[in-house]
């Protein structure tokens, strides 16, 4: 494991504080020596070469992304002989967080899911299924114009031309209530019908402040899932808008017979009109 100390200077940078820590990873802020700027760095707690190359994985893929919904890599710098992500540095909280606390305005929720939408859509169009979208990996960054989501922790991307070995066959991956059905059954052929599901997922959340399959377990959210049982959005907020009703679930962002852009499309039409 790679802990760094508050204060431990390496390269350019002093680490400051500690941002956030999961299982699998640590995220400082660090600073500049020279420049005084604040970047975010997201160290690996276990450094075996799988999780390294995850690691690099992860990297490669965000960084390919310039876009002002996702968090931008801009290196990888060696610690102690393992490497870590430099990254842009994000002053707000998660969308996870902020949900916990407070309910969002139709239109502001819907502000919100708009901008990671257009993140979503920057990954797809490069190939790439995020494969864990979920509140807690969107950063919320506090700008004159409020806040704008910004999708983060790309450390389970998939790039859609890899084999199948890569993408773990027959292991469910991911969040549990965010978990599309294929993913679940730990199915070959994740594309980004996957993460649309997801987004279904977000936006339930933003509108009701409820998560759409919750259980006592993950294997209770998972039997959920793939039964399709939640409560509709009708049910839980009936003064909405009747255009989110279903552009509020999975369902409708996930069958196949939709293609990626058209749904893409039809969520940024739905949170213009109904907001």
């Amino acid at each position: 494991m790679t802990q760094l100390d508050i204060g431990y200077e390496f390269d350019r940078y002093r680490v400051e504080r500690v941002l956030g820590q999961g299982g699998a990873a640590v995220v400082y802020a660090v600073r500049h020596l020279r420049l005084d700027s604040l970047q975010a760095l997201k160290v690996m707690r276990v450094t075996t070469l799988s999780f390294q190359n995850r690691l690099l994985q992860e990297g490669r893929g965000q960084a390919g992304l310039r876009n002002p919904n996702v968090v931008s890599v801009f290196d990888v710098l060696d610690i102690d002989g393992a490497p870590a992500l430099l990254m842009e540095y994000v002053g707000g909280p998660t969308l996870g967080a902020l949900i916990k606390h407070r309910r969002f305005a139709v239109p502001e929720a819907l502000w919100l899911f708009r901008g990671i939408v257009l993140g979503v859509g920057a990954a797809h169009r490069r190939g790439l299924v995020h494969r864990d979208l979920k509140p807690d990996n969107v950063l919320l960054a506090p700008t004159n114009d409020g806040l704008v989501p910004k999708v983060t922790d790309f450390g389970l991307v998939k790039f859609a031309d890899h084999d199948v070995s890569a993408s773990q066959l027959g292991r469910a991956i991911g969040t549990a209530p965010y978990m599309a059905p294929e993913q679940v059954s730990g199915a070959p052929d994740i594309d980004q019908r996957t993460d649309l599901w997801a987004l279904g997922c977000i936006l339930y959340e933003l509108i009701s402040g409820r998560r759409a399959f919750t259980g006592a377990n993950p294997l209770e959210t998972f039997n959920r899932i793939q039964q399709g049982d939640y409560v509709p959005l009708q049910q839980r907020c009936p003064d909405t808008h009747h255009r989110l009703y279903w552009t509020a679930s999975p369902s409708f962002l996930h069958p196949p017979a939709k293609s990626e852009s058209v749904v893409r499309t039809t969520c940024l039409s739905c949170c213009t009109t109904a907001a």
